[in-house]
């Protein structure tokens, strides 16, 4: 799933994909460097899930965004 955070710095994507990475069945996989938009792939997602849920980065890494705001930007 693509999300974006709106994160300015490096260190906050950073920040952002290592507490997405530790949360249990997802992982980090790309960020694009011109968007700042983070791929996330989750494991054992089903397909009803993924039809109901919002679009929404919310819905993926809850307010780790807001908390990286603070902390690096």
């Amino acid at each position: 799933m693509k999300i974006s955070p709106k994160l300015k710095t490096d260190a906050g994507l950073t920040m952002l994909a290592t507490s997405i990475t530790l949360t249990p069945g997802t992982l980090s996989v790309e960020v694009d460097e011109e968007t700042n938009d983070l791929y996330v792939h989750w494991i054992n997602v089903k397909k009803e899930a993924l039809e109901k849920m919002p679009r929404d980065y919310k819905y993926v890494c809850g307010n780790f965004p807001d908390w990286v705001r603070r902390v690096a930007e």
